[in-house]
């Protein structure tokens, strides 16, 4: 599904923000630990929102491979 070259620089995007959320979940956890619960909500809202863009990307990559394989069966219906 991510095999052409357009997907996989989704993939590598989707990668990176992986990595962002990553680090800010390890940035609540240390400031949580340090009493900051006011950080903590801020790199918490970080984290919810680049997890709902990439989940919107995947879902979008999703859908648009099956509207793919809708049109080929079509198409191979109609020969």
């Amino acid at each position: 599904m991510i095999n052409d070259p357009q997907n996989k620089e989704i993939k590598n995007m989707v990668m990176k923000k992986f990595l962002k959320v990553f680090a800010s979940c390890n940035r609540a956890l240390h400031n949580l630990n340090k009493d900051e619960i006011r950080k903590t909500i801020g790199d918490l809202d970080f984290v919810k929102d680049n997890l709902e863009e990439v989940q919107f990307i995947l879902k979008d990559i999703v859908f648009t491979n099956e509207e793919r394989k809708n049109e080929i069966i079509k198409n191979q219906n109609k020969m």
